[in-house]
């Protein structure tokens, strides 16, 4: 198979980010792009990679992108691809060089109070809150037990992987949609919820195992599953086609995303 033909396009835009986890990463461009950077980037100088004394973190910053930037486009061309199939890193890239550009940041900052001013945002970040809390908690109670080893520590990474995602995810959602911003997907703000929702229903599941083992977190995790039902509502009623986006190559397995919409 040619190796553009073995990527499905733009499903790393509505993934959940955890490739451990994931099934389908031999169809992912941007893991095996990731992957080939990450080998790369271990031959890099020394003096490239660490920040010099004095120099400026935003200068550096776009420096080491810079870097990324050109590994980038030497992997893509290598393998016979497109900057276009990673149009995600293109417009990172983009933004970084404006740095500094206020008529642009002005735009940015009329956009951002008005996502943190959504109900879906300010919900999801009381969850935040509350989860880490709730998570310090149960790590407290766990004492010296390997978390590797310990009864609910699938439990825990799920909870934990997804207690920052929800808010990204619903925050990008509702950025694109606010923005109107044009993808190869149609209505892409529907899948980057979607992504979000199902953060929320496992979140959901795991925490209920956490409370199984430890009762002391039981009126903890009441309160969780309760604003995170609210959180869910909110996203619903902004995007209420968001649970029938078909995400490329993600929702192949209907049984496995059926079981976490609502009945």
């Amino acid at each position: 198979m040619d190796l553009k033909e073995r990527f499905i396009p733009n499903m790393y835009d509505f993934c959940d980010r955890w490739c451990e986890k994931c099934k389908r990463c031999d169809r992912c461009m941007n893991y095996f792009l990731m992957e080939e950077m990450k080998a790369r980037s271990e031959t890099l100088p020394k003096e490239i990679r660490e920040r010099k004394e004095g120099e400026d973190g935003w200068a550096h910053l776009k420096k080491m992108l810079g870097v990324a930037y050109k590994m980038l486009r030497e992997v893509v061309k290598e393998n016979g691809l497109n900057m276009e199939d990673v149009c995600g890193f293109d417009q990172l890239h983009r933004d970084m060089m404006k740095v500094g550009d206020l008529d642009k940041q002005e735009e940015e900052e009329t956009m951002e109070r008005r996502i943190q001013a959504s109900d879906a945002i300010r919900l999801s970040s009381l969850y935040e809150h509350l989860a880490d809390k709730c998570l310090k908690r149960v790590m407290e109670l766990e004492g010296d037990i390997d978390p590797d080893t310990s009864p609910i520590a699938d439990a825990e990474d799920t909870v934990g992987w997804y207690m920052e995602l929800i808010q990204l995810k619903v925050w990008k959602a509702l950025n694109v949609l606010y923005s109107g911003e044009q993808t190869p997907v149609a209505n892409p703000y529907n899948g980057y919820a979607k992504v979000g929702l199902i953060a929320i229903r496992r979140s959901e599941e795991g925490w209920k195992e956490v409370a199984k083992v430890y009762n002391e977190v039981q009126e903890d995790v009441d309160e969780l599953l309760i604003v995170l039902e609210e959180v869910e509502k909110q996203v619903v009623k902004e995007f209420p086609d968001a649970w029938a986006f078909k995400r490329p190559g993600l929702d192949d397995d209907e049984e496995e995303v059926t079981a976490l919409q609502p009945q």
